[in-house]
């Protein structure tokens, strides 16, 4: 048979369609068109589509069938994530935007923050830099804190991610395949975020990433390429231009130009850039295991190259997904597992710095073919030991002799346990274990005769490892909680109401091997250095959506927060929320309207909390007096040999939570069926009690950070 639109006549590509006396299944092909085998006689089979009403047919022995489906105004009751629970879309108090795969961004998409980028009004999204693996810099509404983090909370199936990336994986919107993604919830304005209390300041992203199917076993491979250029080098002078300018301005500097009178024509741009590709490739599962249990299981692989040479990235991902309810459907179990591998080679950024001004008429490799600098031509000064290195360094040499390695394997995965009571169904016991667990190595090294840039000599003496880090990160997080949700008559129409408790315990700890220059540039061994970071949160919340005759909504939420940064007298924050809708399309002068399909007002306040300064100088320990171990640049000399002294740590043992009190008021409409959509919103936004880092004079020894 085949299913199209009723109104169009076009066909419908995946729709779902179930024959419910054998729970067998199919799903229809790009051109609508689907077959289904072993149906027998007055058989029901189920035809269901996202925004479309299902429609049920009794098989009564035609060979073909074409079914018509009509778009539902359930299209408008999408289900929106809204942090410990969900809603209907047409239901939201407050500022959230739902982005759907049909909202997402085409093409070739390697990272989750591509498939985001420009589709939200208020959101922004800016990488930190063009390598292949640059920070995704993620801003809702603007930032609302001075020296604390700006970083909106990203929650990835129910599992809050800390905002301090691993080591070695610079963009936390990599840990997720673009093609694992189902939706983005986007919570913005206070009465929405709130729930999430401390760590909601700079709103939350919500990902919900792909499930199962009830029908039958569907395999699906994409793969794609990408090719890179650099669209525009800078006008810089080329060797002519660079002579001329020489003789004309500077006579008697005619000794910078070329090589024992030879004069070279190098195009540093050109040598340090090229032609990249980028490969990725997926392959995905979906199953009805048992007939039970909806499973999805993905693995990709992406291999990214930058423009700039050695510039480099491979990450591998897997994910599993089941679902499977249990005792009559009382019972709903939600098992998620991630995986990424990431292997970058992250070369050194300054080459392109050096590139823009290092001098066009000298070559890139020794013309005497000498090996001191590796074959690289380098200009230094033979009077010195070691040939000192003199002006920038080679650009080319800098990217090729150089490696540094960043290998980070990370695991996020959460179980989830729904229970509905089976004398009073409308309350659920709900049970979440969260694990984001990774370790990462990083090493740097120098070839042979490599130019060392930082020390001015050539590396025959420094070759090897210059850096090294191993860093393990283990954070977990437990909710428990209680919902319950009762549709009833009259005036008051629904309740859905949450209420429990949340826990966060991140671990950071590694151990870093680094390197000191001595007095006659040489590298070495400095001693290792081990961290320990901790950080705990716990919190109580409870949220209430009351609504009555479909027509006017109220939504009010509490939660209180206990951070581990803060001292006891100030570890506890109060976060209030609240907001109101009016439901316009369901009063007279609308309900009709075949122009106006849905209208709502919406006014909502809230207060939300910060209190994530773990980036800044006080770190993980900002109200506790701490010493540790000074920066290679200061030591103190004993005996001919120099030690590393300990220097006080800033803190104040008075910080409190920095709060944010939001003001939302904002109107959604769709007009003719959804031709013609969107949301208005007006906000204002004042934090108080800013967290900052205030230099201080030298011998002041009042603390440096103030709230």
């Amino acid at each position: 048979g085949k299913v199209i639109d009723s109104k169009t006549s076009d066909p419908l590509p995946i729709v779902n369609i179930l024959n419910q006396n054998t729970s067998k299944g199919t799903l229809t092909d790009f051109d609508g068109n689907f077959s289904l085998e072993e149906v027998s006689l007055n058989d029901v089979l189920l035809f269901s589509f996202l925004g479309y009403t299902s429609q049920e047919i009794t098989y009564t022995g035609q060979k073909d069938l074409l079914i018509a489906l009509e778009v539902s105004a359930a299209a408008l009751e999408q289900i929106v994530l809204i942090g410990y629970g969900s809603t209907r879309k047409k239901d939201l108090t407050g500022s959230v935007s739902l982005i759907t795969s049909e909202d997402f961004n085409k093409g070739s998409i390697t990272t989750a923050d591509q498939m985001l980028n420009g589709r939200s009004a208020g959101v922004r999204i800016v990488t930190s830099g063009g390598e292949p693996d640059a920070t995704a810099n993620i801003r809702i509404r603007g930032g609302s804190s001075l020296s604390a983090s700006n970083n909106p909370l990203i929650v990835i199936d129910g599992v809050p991610i800390s905002n301090n990336n691993p080591a070695g994986q610079a963009n936390v919107l990599g840990l997720v395949n673009p093609n694992d993604i189902a939706s983005f919830s986007i919570l913005k304005d206070a009465s929405a975020t709130a729930i999430y209390g401390s760590r909601a300041s700079n709103g939350v992203i919500i990902i919900t990433t792909k499930a199962g199917t009830n029908g039958e076993t569907k395999y699906e491979f994409n793969s794609n390429v990408q090719i890179g250029t650099l669209t525009k080098k800078l006008d810089l002078l080329n060797s002519s231009e660079f002579v001329d300018f020489i003789n004309t301005n500077y006579p008697d500097e005619r000794d910078l130009l070329g090589v024992d009178g030879i004069i070279y024509d190098t195009d540093w741009q050109e040598e340090i850039y090229r032609t990249s590709f980028t490969s990725d490739n997926n392959f995905t599962v979906r199953a009805n295991l048992f007939d039970k249990v909806p499973f999805r299981a993905s693995i990709g692989y992406t291999n990214t190259e930058g423009i700039l040479k050695e510039s480099k990235v491979g990450r591998y991902n897997g994910s599993i997904t089941a679902r499977p309810s249990l005792l009559k459907n009382n019972l709903k179990l939600v098992i998620n597992a991630k995986g990424i591998l990431s292997r970058k080679n992250q070369p050194d950024q300054s080459a392109i710095g050096d590139a823009l001004s290092l001098n066009p008429t000298l070559p890139v490799f020794d013309p005497n073919g000498s090996n001191l600098f590796g074959g690289y031509f380098q200009t230094s000064d033979p009077t010195q030991p070691n040939f000192f290195r003199v002006g920038n360094t080679n650009a080319l040499a800098k990217l090729k002799q150089r490696k540094r390695n960043e290998d980070s394997d990370r695991f996020i995965g959460n179980f989830k346990a729904s229970y509905s009571l089976p004398f009073l169904p409308e309350l659920s016991t709900v049970i979440n274990l969260g694990l984001d667990y990774s370790e990462s190595d990083i090493q740097e090294r120098f070839d042979d005769n490599a130019i060392d840039a930082y020390s001015n000599v050539s590396n025959q003496i420094n070759s090897g490892i210059s850096y090294e880090e191993t860093q393990l990160r283990r954070d977990q997080t437990l909710d428990a909680y209680l919902s319950y949700t009762k549709d009833l008559d009259g005036f008051l129409r629904r309740v859905d109401a949450q209420a429990g408790y949340a826990y966060q315990n991140f671990h950071n700890e590694g151990v870093l091997n680094p390197t000191l220059i001595d007095d006659d540039g040489f590298r070495i061994s400095a001693e290792d250095r081990i961290y320990v970071n901790k950080l705990n949160l716990q919190s109580y919340f409870g949220r209430v959506n009351i609504n009555f005759l479909d027509k006017y909504l109220l939504t009010a939420s509490f939660r209180t927060d206990a951070s581990s940064l803060f001292s006891e007298e100030n570890r506890w924050g109060y976060f209030p929320a609240a907001a109101l809708a009016w439901k316009l399309k369901e009063e007279i002068l609308f309900k009709d309207s075949k122009t106006i399909t849905d209208l709502k007002l919406r006014i909502g306040y809230g207060r939300t909390g910060q209190q994530d300064i773990t980036g800044t100088a006080a770190g993980y320990y900002p109200n506790s007096p701490l010493y540790t171990r000074h920066d290679n640049l200061v030591q103190y000399p004993f005996g001919g040999v120099f030690f590393t002294p300990f220097r006080a740590d800033a803190f104040n043992p008075n910080l409190t939570w920095e709060t944010t009190s939001t003001l939302n008021a904002g109107i959604d409409f769709n007009l003719w069926r959804g031709l013609f959509s969107g949301t208005v919103d007006y906000y204002t936004r004042k934090t108080t009690d800013l967290i900052a880092e205030v230099p201080l004079p030298e011998g002041n020894l009042t603390p440096e950070f103030v709230s």
